[in-house]
């Protein structure tokens, strides 16, 4: 054998290792031969061979398990391609020098240690490409152009995961973009399958950072792509080469899903195109372990785990998420020397599942802190790499949302302030980077992460000013951020939402009704968005957020018709959904927007004052809130409401004895009420429901007051008739002293006055007892000055004329009282017109505002003054003709007196007033003064107006946009009518425990039992399956089930009063499921073990198997027992 064959004996070896992807083994394969090449001084085959050694090299670096390996094999691929370029060069074949040269500075690139080194790198790499292929084309070598056309593209790819200018970012993902363009095609001609499928690759992968927003045809070039991409795998589908079809797979599987998620709006069409992405995804992650290949493992990985994130597939992901971590952060140790993308790729997942998961209610705090804390550490590793701007903001994000957790849970005001600076520094610096980008989800991601800022910075602040500057910065981020991302249709409901939210916030801290119109507008628009996509519990959800609006603008009956479209919403859900617990909660939520709707209309009812119709609907709401377990707490409450309109009615009707004990018992009742908050807010874990609870236990008390001023006006009102003057007025002062104390609890300002003008109604009635006590002008004066004070401030027409008509009457009794005091005719003679025009004055303002019977009083008065005026001048003439002249006018004036007072119903003045008449005709001697003839008429001290006004604490729990999605998921679900059904775990003959989990209402772990050894110290392991028992909980229930795969094992799950028990298995369903149901059944049995339960979650404590030896027996018992067969 000469040594030419004995070169191609090992070529065709190194070959045949290629094809099992030994690359170590071909490199060495090509060393022989070239060293046999040199020696029989064929220079151009030792070259050729070079060539294909820095490719084996290369490619062998992709395959290796330690830094070390990596480092030296790319090494040794960049001393290949530049003995290769010098043995070319003595060839003088400039085209393959090119190459070659341009190879070392590809391969160089993945030894960069810093963004400069790996720029300059790729550029110098793109320019020795185009310089080859002038070359190249001189010859018309078609595969070669190919080849370079897609190096090109490669090379494009990765200089754009650097820090480049928005400038050169768009140009290079232009020529990368065309490049792969030109070499698919060229290779689907040619038949070169290695280019047709490494050329569609980067070209996908290209394309996929392309800014969606703003080109106009991205919808057309992705379907464009796909088309090709099916092409491709017409072409190579049968075809035993692992490499391509992983290239080809996982490229049109990251293309099937981009083009669903963001261009299908169909449910069904959406859904399968996810589906189909993902599963070729997973052929491809299936392929590249085939091929050994690292980055093309990672590749698959990070987008499996980045489409199950974005479409929702929670479950999907909980599956495999710990494995992925495991293998990306084991891949990333290879790359920790270098400056690639590779190795911040390698901490993308870890960096969002640790962040994300720092959010979950149901861990601890010290749990959460320190999930934020390996997330931050994770998001740094990562950012201290290259990687695409989407990914880059991404991370961002994720940063963002780690920081705001440790600043919400920060135990000193210190390290609070510490962690908000650093949040917000890191958010402007997402801003700073996504204002490079043009749009798309760098601009949109660098907002959220804004928006996320703020709203945690608005949430921690103390001051009201802070607060708002904070909502203002928030509201301009999220507009920003739902302008320029990516989202799918549920999705963009979602953060308008989250918009309308953040101006309800707004507008309820500032009290500018303007905001609040704006939040209405943002539900409005998601009201058409979900009818239009059949999104019945999103509809459901605004329709709520509505209702809370018009409610705090005082618009009750607008709110009430909200909650019944929320109803009809609700009922429209329920017959979509199918899951009892599922089901159960939108029937809850259904029932507590009908109670809300009565509660609204008896707000309604009250405000105008009609009380019997407001206490039916307290009531009606009151029956139905009792009966729901989440909101019985409300039920207690407004069992107050219903009391208190019944005393405020038998106030109106002027029985005040019956009133009086009326609002003592309505005390009491909101005296309870609070009680029965108190043990609520103490058993709830979640701080957003303590946060509402302790609201309504400072309203209730509130309620408290306000009965107790109402005790006291009530009293005063029985002393003064009782003519126990002092003492009524200074119940009216102590009224109007705990009035005035409550006013300053309200905040917005409708409400606030209505509570000043009871407090001015009380301090007139005050002074109107002093005066009359005293016949005291002044105190009459300052009576008519609190009267009109009221009267400024109602806002209703009706009470405002009726203040106005106390107050100028109280003017009338002022002259009046001045009148008596006086002994000269003359001053009388001043006076008299006075009086005639305040009565005048009091019954025209009594006329208008409705109150009839205050009319005809004054009117009567005031002719009941006439009389006494002529009779009292009869009295002081001498000329016995003109006396009798004066008496016979006053006798007149008496007898039109009668009537009206008569007419008016006023029996006992109209008898008064007939005595005097009979004694005027009979000549006796009658002494008359202005005040035995003006009475304040009882309409003066007419309760109408005082009612307790509505407070913005008494609304409807805010629904949450979690739960709105969970339920719109299922209705989802149901409207594409899947059939697919989660199977069982393959049957074992012995079943295994594993875990045992009891999780309290709200997500916290009360109580963890590891069946195995391994497990009992492996905290890692139970908190994983935590996270994904919280995140993909949601989509078992929505799909019916209480079952589920988790890697493994099974798990199955119940739930019994608060508590919800899982159990992880190997083994059969049905035992396990049986087991499950017994163990429910016994604890619930077994009151030391259930107090025990009771106990640990009121007191936010981990129930200690050592301290319940009969729950260890228990589980003993049910779960360890071997069954006879």
């Amino acid at each position: 054998m000469t040594l030419e064959e004995g070169g191609e004996k090992l070529l065709e070896k190194a070959q045949e290792e290629e094809r099992i992807y030994n690359w170590i083994e071909a490199a060495n394969l090509y060393t022989r031969a070239i060293n046999l090449y040199l020696d029989k001084k064929l220079v151009e085959r030792a070259a050729e061979n070079y060539k294909n050694l820095g490719y084996a090299h290369s490619r062998a670096a992709d395959t290796v398990d330690s830094v070390e390996e990596y480092i030296n094999q790319i090494k040794c691929a960049v001393k290949a391609y530049k003995k290769a370029m010098n043995l070319f060069q003595q060839l003088g074949n400039r085209s393959m020098e090119l190459e070659c040269e341009a190879e070392i500075f590809f391969t160089i690139g993945f030894l960069a240690t810093s963004d400069a080194e790996g720029q300059k790198a790729y550029r110098q790499a793109i320019k020795l490409f185009n310089d080859a292929i002038k070359s190249y084309s001189n010859v018309d070598d078609r595969e070669s152009f190919a080849r370079l056309m897609c190096r090109i593209a490669s090379s494009s790819h990765l200089l754009t995961s650097y820090n480049i200018k928005q400038e050169e970012y768009t140009r290079v993902v232009l020529q990368g973009s065309e490049s792969a363009k030109k070499a698919w095609e060229i290779s689907r001609k040619i038949g070169n399958i290695k280019i047709l499928s490494e050329s569609l690759n980067m070209g996908g992968l290209i394309g996929f950072n392309v800014d969606f927003k703003k080109n106009d045809n991205s919808r057309e070039d992705i379907k464009e792509f796909l088309g090709k991409g099916n092409e491709s795998m017409a072409i190579i589908d049968n075809l035993d080469d692992p490499y391509a079809l992983n290239l080809v797979y996982s490229v049109l599987g990251i293309q099937t899903c981009a083009y669903g998620y963001q261009f299908v709006e169909n449910e069904r069409e959406q859904e399968e195109y996810l589906d189909k992405g993902i599963e070729l995804l997973e052929k491809a992650l299936s392929l590249a372990r085939k091929t050994k290949s690292k980055f093309n493992i990672l590749v698959c990985l990070f987008f499996i785990d980045y489409f199950a994130i974005f479409s929702g597939r929670m479950n999907y992901l909980q599956k495999r998420i710990l494995n992925d971590i495991k293998d990306g952060l084991e891949f990333g140790k290879i790359y920790a020397r270098t400056y690639i993308n590779y190795r911040s790729m390698a901490n993308v997942i870890p960096a969002l599942y640790y962040t994300n998961s720092s959010q979950r209610r149901f861990f601890t705090t010290a749990q959460r802190k320190i999930y934020a804390e390996k997330g931050i550490q994770h998001v740094k590793e990562a950012m201290s790499a290259p990687n695409y701007p989407n990914i880059i903001a991404w991370l961002y994000q994720g940063l963002i949302l780690a920081y705001s957790q440790l600043t919400i849970l920060a135990e000193s005001k210190t390290k609070q302030d510490e962690y908000a600076q650093i949040m917000l520094q890191h958010a402007k610096q997402a801003e700073k980077f996504g204002l490079e980008y043009e749009g798309g989800f760098p601009r949109a991601g660098g907002y959220t992460s804004l928006y996320k800022a703020h709203k945690t910075l608005a949430d921690i602040a103390k001051k009201k000013e802070d607060r708002i500057v904070h909502l203002k910065k928030a509201i301009d981020a999220q507009k920003k951020s739902n302008h320029y991302a990516i989202l799918s249709r549920s999705g963009a409901i979602t953060e308008q939402m989250r918009l309308g939210l953040l101006y309800e916030e707004l507008g309820i801290i500032t009290g500018d009704t303007t905001i609040l119109n704006q939040a209405r507008e943002a539900f409005l628009h998601t009201i058409k968005e979900s009818v239009s996509r059949r999104y019945f519990s999103y509809e459901a959800a605004s329709y709520q957020y509505m209702a809370r609006i018009e409610d705090r603008l005082g618009n009750f009956m607008l709110s009430a018709e909200n909650y019944k479209k929320a109803q009809e919403a609700y009922n429209k859900s329920l017959k979509m959904i199918k899951y009892k617990l599922l089901k159960n909660r939108v029937s809850e939520k259904l029932n507590y927007v009908k109670a809300w709707n009565f509660i609204e209309e008896a707000k309604s009812f009250h405000k105008r004052e009609n009380h019997i119709q407001a206490k039916e609907f307290y009531k009606k709401a009151h029956d139905i809130l009792i009966e729901l377990r989440s909101y019985g707490y409300e039920a207690s409450y407004y069992s107050g409401w219903i009391s208190l309109e019944e005393a405020e009615q038998l106030s109106k009707q002027e029985k005040h004895e019956k009133a009086l004990e009326s609002f003592k018992k309505t005390g009491k009742i909101f005296e309870k009420a609070i009680e029965a908050l108190k043990k609520s807010h103490e058993r709830l874990k979640e701080k957003f429901e303590k946060e509402r609870i302790a609201k309504f236990e400072k309203i209730a008390q509130v309620r408290v007051n306000h009965c107790i001023a109402r005790v006291n006006l009530e009293e005063a009102r029985i002393l003064g008739k009782q003519g126990e003057h002092i003492a009524a007025a200074e119940k009216f002062a102590l009224a109007s002293s705990q009035l005035r104390d409550i006013c300053k609890l309200f905040k917005i300002k409708r409400e606030r006055e209505e509570l000043e003008a009871v407090y001015y109604l009380c301090r007139a009635w005050e002074h109107m007892e002093l005066a009359e006590k005293y016949e005291d002008p002044f105190r009459f004066s300052e009576a008519s000055s609190l009267f009109s004070k009221a009267s400024n401030l109602f806002t209703d027409i009706n009470l405002k004329l009726l203040a106005s008509g106390n107050s100028t009457f109280c003017q009338a009794l002022e002259y009046g009282c001045k009148f008596d005091d006086s002994i000269e005719m003359e001053v009388k003679k001043g006076l008299y017109p006075k009086v005639k025009v305040t009565l005048s004055k009091a019954a025209s303002a009594y006329e208008r505002g409705g109150f009839k019977s205050g009319a005809d009083w004054a009117q009567a008065t005031s002719i009941y003054f006439d009389a006494a005026w002529h009779l009292i001048k009869a009295d002081e003439e001498t000329d016995l003709q003109e006396k009798g002249k004066l008496l016979g006018i006053g006798a007149q004036y008496l007898k039109s007196a009668v009537e009206l007072f008569g007419k008016a119903g006023y029996k006992d003045k109209e008898r008064e007033v007939k005595d005097r008449l009979n004694r005027v005709e009979r000549e006796e001697s009658i002494l008359f003064s202005a005040l035995s003839t003006i009475k304040e008429p009882s309409i003066s001290h007419s309760t109408m107006g005082i009612v307790a006004p509505s407070c913005p604490i008494e609304s409807s729990e805010s629904p949450r946009l979690g739960e709105a999605q969970q339920f719109t998921q299922e209705e989802r679900r149901i409207l594409l009518k899947k059939d697919e059904k989660m199977t069982d775990t393959p049957q074992l003959a012995i079943e295994q425990p594993v875990l045992l989990l009891i999780i309290a209402k709200g997500g916290t772990l009360l109580f963890s039992y590891p069946f195995t050894e391994e497990l009992k110290f492996d905290d890692e392991v139970i908190s994983g399956f935590l996270t994904a028992f919280d995140s993909f909980s949601g989509e078992l229930f929505s799909k019916g089930l209480d079952r589920a795969k988790f890697g493994d094992y099974s798990v199955v799950m119940d739930t019994v009063a608060d508590y919800s028990v899982s159990y992880l298995f190997k083994g059969q369903i049905i035992p396990a499921q049986q087991r499950l149901t017994r163990f429910l059944e016994s604890i619930h049995q077994k009151n030391n073990i259930w107090q025990t339960l009771d106990k640990c979650f009121n007191t936010s404590q981990v129930l200690e198997i050592k301290k319940v030896p009969a729950l260890e027996s228990l589980i003993s018992e049910i779960f360890m027992k071997k069954k006879d067969n």
